[in-house]
């Protein structure tokens, strides 16, 4: 009699049970990954635009600045959560004109991310490298959860500051140390 290889039906299905199981246990951890990631990478785009601005504003002797526009880039709008661009303000009036140099442009928010200033809409940077418009932009997810909740900060050097969970309570906290929030 010839020797059969494989498994039987019951090893298939405690084997399929066992998999299914841990997948469902790591599920949770992994949408709570994509949020807290998603919220990250959009501060870190808005901290590296504000950089940008900064230090093109240095460079270039001009003042420069960061607004939200529509899609177009043909002027600055009010709605953080739609494009961003970064331009040479050459006249410097804090908003956009035809023949003003574009340099860096990013793309809307996902609709799961809300992003604010809380001083005004736009952001721009003296020649010297310092701002009028220091304040805190805020980006939270749509659950408006703590945990998900991410800031960036702008002083009246200019300079930034991402912040970060100081004391390892999974939310991240304002540089003075009080959580950060997404209740409005």
């Amino acid at each position: 009699m010839k020797r059969m290889f494989g498994f039987t039906l019951l090893e298939l299905l405690v084997t399929v049970a066992i998999v299914a199981i841990t997948l469902l246990a790591g599920v949770p951890s992994l949408i709570d990954f994509i949020k807290s990631s998603r919220s990250s990478q959009q501060a870190s785009y808005i901290a590296s635009s504000l950089q940008m601005a900064r230090l093109s504003a240095i460079d270039s002797g001009l003042v420069v600045t960061l607004c939200p526009t529509q899609n177009n880039l043909s002027s600055c709008t009010t709605s953080w959560d739609g494009p961003l661009m970064v331009f040479e303000d050459n006249d410097g009036d804090s908003s956009y004109d035809s023949g003003e140099t574009v340099l860096k442009v990013i793309d809307a928010a996902p609709d799961t991310i809300t992003r604010s200033f809380n001083n005004g809409s736009v952001v721009s940077y003296q020649p010297e490298g310092h701002t009028s418009d220091f304040g805190t932009f805020s980006v939270c997810a749509d659950s408006k959860e703590a945990k998900y909740a991410r800031s960036v900060v702008i002083n009246l050097q200019g300079r930034i500051k991402l912040s970060r969970d100081y004391d390892g309570d999974g939310v991240h906290e304002y540089p003075e140390g009080t959580d950060l929030n997404c209740e409005s």
